[in-house]
Formats: C-alpha cells, structure tokens, sequence
C-alpha cells in the first residue's frame, strides 16, 4: 500500500566491517556513523546483519556477546537516534528474556524509542541454525516508524535470508509497509551476484516497496568462511536502484550511501498503477484462488 500523500524523505545504508566478537568497538562505530548520517540530513539509516557482534564466532561466543533491549549498549544507541533525530536500525544478537538468543535487528524511532527489535525468521545453514532461536510469524508486521519533522512511515523489516523467500516481502507489503529495512551479512559464492542485483531490486519491484539493503564486507563470514560480498543498495519501488556501494570500501570508515526518495510520489504510484500487484493478490486471497496451494500436499 502507498501512502496518501507524497512523503520526501533522505535515507541511508552503512556498508563497513565489524570487529570480531567486539561489541564496544562497533557501538562505537555505530554511533559515530548515526551522528554522521544525522548530519548529512539523514531520515533513516540501516546496519548491517549482526553488525554489533559481528557475523562470526562459536555458538557459545555469540551467546555472551548477546546483549538484551535494555541494555546499556542500546540504550547508548536510542539515544543517539534521539540526538540526531534519525531513526535507525541495526543488526545484533538478541537475548530474550527467556534466555534464547536471537539474531535481530532493533529499530529506534527519531524520539530513540525502540519500535521493534525484529527476529530473523529464516535462519540459514548450520551455523545459524545452531546459534539462534527462530523468529515467529508475529515477526511479519509492518510498524509506525515516527520520522524527523513530523513524518511517519509503515516499514518492515527482514534480515538477510528472509528476503530471499518471496513470502515475507510480501506479507509485510500486504500489511502496509511502504518500505522494508533490511540489514545483511551475505557472503561471496554464487550468490553474490545474484541476490544484491536481482533478487533484491525484484522483492523492491514486485512489492511496490522501497528497500534499503545493508550488508558486511571483510573477511570474515561464519556462515561459509567467504569474505562479505558488500553491494549493499538503496532500491525504489519499481525495482530501479537509486545507490549502490562497491564489494569493498575504499574508505577503512566504511561507505555511507544516502538518497532522496520520494515514497507515494510519481515514481511510486506508477509502478503501482502499471503492475497492482498487492490489489490482485489481495483480490485473489479473498476469493479462494491460491487455497489450492495452501491445501496441497508435497
């Protein structure tokens, strides 16, 4: 769904590396990259995967590196957003209360006020499988992100694997959400290509949504041992790709890709008009079309 009324906004996308296991050290990053994001005008600005932790580590290291919303280190973060008015969303390892650990991305609002620490609902390979709980389907909701100057914004917000299943992309868009967040830690293979080139300008395009895609670079990658891929981008509804960062920056600060988008504007509406494909879906849900699929067995 598109907003009534055209909302200008500036978002931004870090690309850089995470040190290993180091949970100071990439606060301190991310603090520093929030006030800069801030000062350049920033509405909105994405991590990467885990980025808080770094994508590595046993089990048992991420365990202890997992920090809760309450903590101090959180906390420092919220108020950074509250400072520079920006909200901002990162990924990191999550501990419930319950004591699970949860690969998540927390989300602040421009008033630093946490509106959803997200849990990755499709985790991939073994390493993950082993380090973390699985996200329920409660996860698939879009949420009322309040934004600098008075604006607000129905996101969603996905990490990663999530967004290589077309099922989620489209839940959250059918829930509203007219952009999806969604921080990354993929990795060279054969993928590398296709799924920051392809797939992600295509979830963007047949969605109607804008994305801001996040991901790692550096060497190391616990899911395959690759290095991270970067590529990360910021993408329109129509599946054109606004930035781009390299595989790796050149810069030892990592890349900050910032852009102007325009959400429910000329580009927007005409993607929707051109392919409605949230209206026929919904219209095809509601007259039983697809319950052949729901029901069949494979």
């Amino acid at each position: 769904m598109v907003p009534p009324a055209p909302t200008s906004l500036t978002v931004s996308v870090w690309q850089g590396p995470a040190v290993s296991l180091d949970v100071p050290a990439n606060v301190a990053t991310c603090l520093q990259v929030v006030r800069d994001a801030a000062h350049q005008g920033a509405h909105i600005l994405v991590f990467p995967e885990l980025f808080l932790s770094g994508y590595c580590g046993a089990p048992v290291d991420m365990h202890r590196a997992a920090l809760t919303v309450a903590s101090v280190e959180m906390q420092a973060i919220g108020n950074a957003a509250k400072e520079g008015s920006i909200a901002v969303a990162v990924g990191y390892p999550e501990r419930a209360a319950d004591g699970r650990v949860f690969n998540s991305c927390a989300v602040w609002n421009c008033h630093g006020t946490l509106v959803r620490s997200y849990r990755k609902v499709n985790l991939w390979g073994e390493w993950e499988a082993s380090t973390f709980a699985m996200g329920d389907a409660s996860q698939l909701r879009a949420v009322d992100l309040t934004l600098r100057g008075g604006q607000s914004l129905k996101v969603g917000v996905l990490i990663c694997y999530d967004l290589e299943f077309p099922e989620p992309s489209r839940c959250l868009a059918m829930d509203g959400a007219a952009l999806l967040i969604a921080p990354t830690a993929l990795g060279m293979g054969e993928v590398a290509l296709v799924t920051p080139h392809c797939v992600v300008p295509t979830r963007a395009n047949e969605n109607h949504v804008f994305v801001l895609y996040s991901n790692l670079e550096g060497p190391q990658n616990a899911g395959s041992g690759a290095p991270f891929c970067g590529s990360s981008a910021i993408v329109g509804p129509n599946g054109r790709v606004l930035g781009r960062a390299p595989t790796q920056s050149k810069s030892k600060t990592g890349t900050l890709l910032i852009e102007s988008i325009e959400v429910g504007g000329p580009e927007h509406t005409t993607s929707v008009a051109r392919n409605p494909y949230i209206k026929e879906v919904k219209a095809r849900l509601s007259d039983g079309f697809y319950e052949q699929y729901h029901t069949a067995k494979y």
